[in-house]
């Protein structure tokens, strides 16, 4: 266990607080000048060394809350000892498309199926690979939820990397053969006797190399899931809001999709149904041992509670400065 700090460099706002306690203090100095140009007796100090202190401490807790601090801690995480899985995300520019501008894109949809598929298979090792015109692998299979989440919301971008293959009219293109590279570039480790794949995709694939795809997956003993996100409605739209008509729904990409899913023995999941998904992969997956995988990241944030312990402090202050009864008031000189 121990503490690291998300942003350091917001700990500059203490300068802010330092320069409040000042001003605190300048005050009192002009005021005292003043009680003595009308004759008074010098002001209690009390209350300004109140409203200093309880300014230098709101200070302190928002510049630690600014810095937000983390306690972290590393925890032993079981699972499955014999069953590596792997989300295959597509990543080509046609998964940029939905069908309206303000609606989610294939691949936001596929993200958000991917993540609730995590939380459904806790004890599974899952990895993350994106798919274009080659695969690349993202993150080796971890039971590790926190390295998962990070994955998915950081590593993968439409055309990241850039595709080199053009098709159709003009969107880039998948080249969907390329899952086969699961099988034959070490992948999965030797101890995974149940190695899956789950690829989320639109179907709009190249054909080359579609026919070898079966054999190679089944050499490797690698079986495979499709989830499938298209709209015949769906559009890719410039940051405008206009349509990119260099992009239309390929509507043979459907029967291509079936009939390499129908090669491997395998259904075609629509998008938006991950229970069906999570079912399936646990029929596949089956029972087996289990054992320590990895050791996950558990954080707790300290940020809001600094933020709660300033308001009394803040209260104090507002106290002692607007409220007329609360603070001594000056008399004159006898």
């Amino acid at each position: 266990m121990h503490l690291s700090f998300v942003t350091p460099a917001a700990a500059l706002i203490a300068l802010a607080g330092v320069v409040a306690v000042l001003a605190v203090f300048a005050g009192e100095q002009r005021l005292d000048r003043l009680r003595s140009l009308l004759g008074l007796r010098r002001g209690h100090t009390q209350s300004s060394r109140l409203v200093a202190g309880a300014i230098a401490a709101v200070a302190l807790l928002l510049t630690l809350a600014a810095a937000q601090p983390v306690i972290a801690s590393g925890v032993s995480k079981k699972g499955r000892a014999d069953a590596d899985v792997y989300f295959v995300f597509d990543v080509s520019r046609s998964m940029a498309a939905r069908t309206s501008p303000s609606a989610p894109t294939r691949l936001e949809r596929a993200r958000r199926d991917g993540e609730d598929l995590r939380g459904m298979l806790p004890s599974i090792a899952i990895g993350i690979a994106s798919l274009n015109d080659r695969l690349l692998p993202h993150l080796f299979p971890t039971v590790s939820s926190t390295a998962f989440a990070s994955t998915l919301q950081n590593a993968l971008g439409i055309n990241k990397p850039r595709a080199a293959l053009f098709y159709g009219t003009g969107g880039v293109g998948t080249k969907l053969d390329s899952v086969g590279d699961l099988a034959t570039e070490g992948y999965f480790g030797k101890e995974a006797k149940k190695r899956i794949a789950v690829v989320f995709t639109d179907g709009e694939t190249l054909s080359e190399g579609l026919d070898t795809l079966p054999s190679r997956l089944r050499q490797a003993h690698v079986q495979t899931f499709f989830v499938r996100y298209w709209s015949q409605k769906d559009r890719i739209y410039l940051p405008s809001g206009t349509v990119e008509t260099t992009y239309s729904p390929d509507f043979s990409s459907g029967r291509v999709l079936d009939r390499v899913a129908q090669s491997l023995g395998t259904p075609v999941f629509q998008g938006g149904r991950p229970q069906a998904v999570a079912s399936a992969l646990r029929t596949a997956l089956g029972n087996g041992p289990t054992g320590p995988r990895q050791r996950d990241l558990g954080s707790y944030p300290l940020a809001p509670w600094l933020v709660l312990l300033a308001f009394p402090f803040l209260a104090l202050i507002l106290f002692w400065r607007h409220v007329p009864w609360a603070a001594p008031r000056a008399r004159p000189q006898e």
